[in-house]
C-alpha cells in the first residue's frame, strides 16, 4: 500500500540501459529485477483465499483467470528476496486502482492489445474484468520479487491477469527489421516447455535452487543467453546482428516447437482424456 515503510515513492524511470544482464543491477542502491512482482502482490489460493506472493508455496493452486480455474505453481521463475538485493530497494511499476507491483518487462493482458510489457501500459487501458487504468507509479520496494509459473503460463495478480513471462523488447510482439513475427508470450511460453514437462507433467519438482540474484536456476541460462542476444543486437543494431539473432531464435524455435509437439501429444491429451 502507499503507506507501507516497504515501500518508497520515488520517481524512477525504466529504460533499456537499466537491464544488462541476467543479474540485477544495482544503481545508487537500487535494484532492477527483470522477471517479477513484488511480495506484498497478491494472489487466491485454493481453500486458503488471499495471500501474499512472499508466503507462497510450490504447488500451491492459484487462481489463474477470472473463470474460477486454479493451478499449481510447477516453478519459481524467481524465487523471492537474495543475497545481491537484500539490503536494496527494488525498481517497480505500481498500477493502479488495483495497486498492482511489477517489473516493467513483464506482461500483462489488455483487451486490445492482449499481453504487453508493463512498460506500455497507459492511463486509460483497459485490463481484464473491466478494469480501467487510472494511474502508474514508479516505486521501489523492499519486500521481496517472485514470478510464478503456472502451467497455463497465466495468473490472475491483485485481480489482474498477467503473463508467467517477460518481453525482451518494449513491444508484445518480436520484432526484426519493423516485422512482428511472434507474441512475447506464446514464444515465451513455448520455450518454456521442457521444464514444465519435468515439473509439472512428470512432476512435481518439490525443491528449486536459486543464484545469488533469486533467479531459478532452470530459468537463469536461457534467460541470460537470450537477454545477450538483445542487448548485443540493440547495441551494434547492424544487419549482421539481425540476421544472426533470426538464426538463433529459428534453431531455438525448431527446438522447442518440437519439445512442445511432444507435451501436446504425450501430455496434455492424456490429462484431457483423463479429465473426460
Amino acid at each position: 500500500s502507499l503507506t507501507d515503510p516497504n515501500t518508497i515513492l520515488e520517481e524512477y524511470t525504466l529504460n533499456a540501459d537499466d537491464i544488462e544482464s541476467i543479474g540485477n543491477t544495482i544503481k545508487n542502491d537500487v535494484v532492477v529485477v527483470p522477471i517479477c512482482f513484488s511480495g506484498d502482490a497478491t494472489v487466491e489460493v485454493e481453500y486458503k483465499g488471499i495471500v501474499a506472493m512472499k508466503d507462497l508455496k510450490l504447488n500451491d493452486r492459484i487462481m489463474v483467470n477470472h473463470d474460477g480455474k486454479f493451478e499449481p505453481i510447477y516453478s519459481f521463475g524467481h524465487g523471492g528476496s537474495s543475497s545481491n538485493n537484500k539490503n536494496n530497494a527494488i525498481k517497480m511499476l505500481k498500477i493502479m486502482p488495483l495497486g498492482l507491483e511489477i517489473s516493467d518487462t513483464h506482461m500483462i493482458f489488455t483487451n486490445s492489445k492482449g499481453f504487453i510489457p508493463a512498460s506500455m501500459i497507459k492511463i486509460g487501458d483497459e485490463l481484464t474484468n473491466d478494469v480501467i487504468v487510472t494511474g502508474i507509479q514508479n516505486i521501489t520496494t523492499s519486500a521481496g520479487v517472485y514470478a510464478p509459473f503456472t502451467p497455463s503460463g497465466k495468473l490472475l495478480v491483485n485481480g489482474v491477469l498477467v503473463s508467467n513471462f517477460v518481453a525482451f523488447q518494449n513491444s508484445n510482439m518480436l520484432n526484426i527489421l519493423g516485422i512482428d513475427f511472434f507474441s512475447f508470450h506464446n514464444l515465451a511460453y513455448t520455450f518454456e516447455s521442457t521444464h514444465r514437462i519435468w515439473c509439472y507433467h512428470l512432476g512435481p519438482c518439490k525443491v528449486e535452487t536459486y543464484n545469488n540474484d533469486g533467479i531459478s536456476t532452470w530459468v537463469e541460462k536461457p534467460f541470460n543467453f537470450i537477454q545477450t542476444i538483445f542487448q548485443t543486437k540493440e547495441a551494434n543494431n547492424s544487419y549482421y546482428h539481425y540476421l544472426l539473432l533470426c538464426l538463433i531464435l529459428s534453431l531455438g524455435i525448431i527446438i522447442v516447437c518440437f519439445v512442445s509437439m511432444i507435451e501436446t501429444v504425450f501430455f496434455t491429451q492424456s490429462l484431457t482424456l483423463i479429465v473426460l
